[in-house]
């Protein structure tokens, strides 16, 4: 799959980053180490490479509903940004995975 290297996200343009690993996050992890990393300051997401191309997905999901909570002003929970994360994977499986 072919992902986006740029985003624009209301007026800003946010670099889309595939990187080895990400250092110096200091963000609760679930599941071990941080997959993902919404910069708004540098409008910029970095994705861990060499994931599945699901995983990649989602995370890329979850990291854009923090690029979107910073640019539109919205304040949802960390909690919340997981669950729309899945939603929206399941509603794209669903739709356009056919």
């Amino acid at each position: 799959m072919k992902y986006p290297t740029r985003l624009k996200i209301g007026d800003k343009h946010y670099r889309i980053k595939f990187v080895k690993s990400i250092r110096g996050c200091r963000l609760p992890v679930g599941k071990g180490a941080t997959v993902g990393l919404c910069d708004p300051n540098r409008y910029e997401i970095l994705i861990k490479s060499g994931m599945s191309q699901d995983e990649t997905v989602k995370t890329l999901i979850h990291e854009l509903g923090h690029a979107f909570e910073a640019e539109y002003d919205i304040n949802i929970s960390h909690k919340a940004v997981y669950q729309l994360e899945e939603a929206m994977f399941d509603f794209l499986v669903a739709n356009f995975n056919k």
